[in-house]
This record gives C-alpha cells, structure tokens and sequence, in this order.
C-alpha cells in the first residue's frame, strides 16, 4: 500500500490566490503597523512632558504652563518601517536630558549681573514613552496582525 497525499487542484488554485492577496497587501500591513506604534509612541510622550513632581513643589512651578514642548512632538516618516518622533522646540533636548549647574554670563549693556543657575533634572519623556510602546509593542502588533487576517477569506 503506497503513502502519499492527494492534491485537490481548486484547493491548491484557492490558496496561490490567497497567498497572492497576502503578498500584495502585506506592505500594507507593515505601514499600519508603523503608523500605530508612532502615533502611540507621539501620544506617550507628549503624557510624558507635564512633570507628575508632588502638590507644593513650588521649583517648576512654571514647567510645562505654555505646551510648546508638548504640541512640537511630530512623526516624521522616515521610510515604510520607520518613523522618527521628534520634538521641535530648541530646549527639547535641554529637558530630555536636563543640565549641571552652570554660569549665566550677565550683560554690563543691559545692566544685568550673571548668575549661577542650579542645573536641571532631565524629564526623560521620549525615553520613558520608548521603554512604554517597547512593553505594549507586541499587543498593538498583535491586534494590527488579527485585524489584517481576519479580513480576509480563507
């Protein structure tokens, strides 16, 4: 008695069909994917610029009250599986990752006597909002994945 398999050919016709549709829609896929973890990674971050410091902290009192930081995180796509999430603001950089006391120069012009200024401590929110999609990256990936095999007949 011979081992084998039977090949049904509409069966066989059905899934190169199939497999087709998944190719061509694939790189759709791929993009979804980048675009959701972006705008999450964006939303985490922009969570990430209003300090939590304790009620009566009275030494930021002035951090964060205008939003520009805030409403200067974009996406910029930098290909179809990448995209950079940037803050556009100048200090940006000078809150991420904050600053050692230093010497403010005065101005004899002006008439304004130079300072020492006591540093600041870095904010982190673009690191804390990669640590956070890094944690929640495989269910939005998941979800994105079903969502995309779901929609199609097999």
């Amino acid at each position: 008695m011979a081992t084998g398999i039977i090949i049904d050919a509409r069966e066989l016709t059905t899934l190169i069909r199939d497999l087709n549709i998944i190719k061509k829609d694939f790189p759709k896929l791929g993009e979804k994917i980048r675009r959701r973890l972006g705008h999450r990674t964006k939303a985490l971050a922009k969570e990430n610029v209003i300090p939590k410091w304790p009620a009566g902290f009275g030494v930021f009192k002035y951090s964060g009250s205008t939003g520009k930081l805030k409403n200067s995180i974009i996406l910029r796509k930098e290909s179809a599986t990448t995209t950079q999430i940037v803050a556009e603001v100048i200090y940006a950089d000078i809150v991420e990752r904050g600053t050692t006391p230093h010497r403010i120069p005065g101005n004899f012009y002006w008439g304004v006597r130079g300072r020492n200024h006591p540093g600041a401590r870095p904010m982190h929110f673009m690191q804390k909002a990669f640590r956070q999609i890094s944690r929640e990256a495989d269910g939005l990936i998941g979800e994105e994945v079903n969502k995309f095999f779901s929609e199609r007949k097999f």
